[in-house]
């Protein structure tokens, strides 16, 4: 239960954020995106974080690598 608390707070925190930073006309596209790459994202950490021993800042990197992405092809 707390892994999906986590996840909503995640969710409620970064979305505002993006809308912010992307205009009117973008702001939808760049939302639903946020929310798929983050449902897609969030748990392969999550997994990762859990299961093995690798430096988890190198994680996050590759994470904000495919985010930044993501919002780019937006």
């Amino acid at each position: 239960m707390e892994l999906a608390f986590n996840l909503l707070l995640t969710i409620l925190l970064e979305l505002p954020i993006v809308g912010f930073f992307f205009r009117k006309r973008k702001r939808k596209p760049a939302l639903i995106i946020a929310f798929f790459l983050n449902i897609i994202t969030w748990p392969l950490v999550n997994i990762i974080r859990l299961n093995t021993s690798w430096n988890l800042d190198i994680v996050e990197i590759f994470v904000v690598l495919l985010e930044g992405t993501g919002y780019w092809l937006v």
